[in-house]
């Protein structure tokens, strides 16, 4: 009985440890909206937001939406997540060439809605560590005009560099 009974003590602890893991937050600790003002250049601008821990629970909601004149509208839900409001107010709201960036935080969640223009930005996301081995996660913005020339171009080099990069912005990714 004693053998039993502290069996399901254990047993219970260890749901209630695993709970209590599972319901921790993440932070997110720094965010960067880099711009790039060189017009020559594929990549427009990126953001990056560097958590505390992995990112975890990302979902987008819906993939695909279109709004009105033809914008197109990603949202992003980072689950179980919190930013300090001086971080978001950073970077929050934010526009681009054809774009837009807003943060907002719902319940336990942070969320990230971005407006584009498909005529002028192609956008791809994805997980993002650096050097020092800070997780985070990145959202790029190329030049949809000068990504569409480079690969209808003759040269083999520059057709592989579009390549990649639509490579890179695999179809779940590439949002057009």
């Amino acid at each position: 009985m004693k053998c039993r009974f502290l069996s399901t003590m254990i047993l219970m602890a260890c749901a209630v440890s695993t709970l209590q893991i599972c319901a921790v937050t993440n932070t997110v600790q720094e965010i960067y909206h880099q711009k790039n003002n060189d017009k020559n250049c594929l990549e427009i601008a990126h953001i990056v937001l560097f958590f505390a821990r992995d990112p975890q629970g990302i979902t987008l909601e819906p993939r695909h939406k279109v709004l009105a004149h033809g914008m197109h509208k990603l949202t992003f839900i980072f689950d179980n997540t919190h930013a300090v409001r001086e971080i978001l107010n950073k970077v929050n709201p934010s526009k681009g060439d054809g774009y837009t960036i807003q943060f907002d935080a719902q319940n336990k969640n942070l969320m990230l809605v971005i407006t584009y223009d498909p005529k002028k930005v192609e956008v791809s996301y994805g997980d993002y560590t650096t050097l020092d081995m800070k997780k985070g996660y990145i959202i790029r913005f190329f030049d949809h005009t000068m990504l569409s020339k480079i690969s209808n171009k003759e040269s083999y080099i520059l057709q592989t560099a579009a390549s990649e990069i639509y490579q890179s912005m695999s179809l779940d990714k590439l949002l057009v």
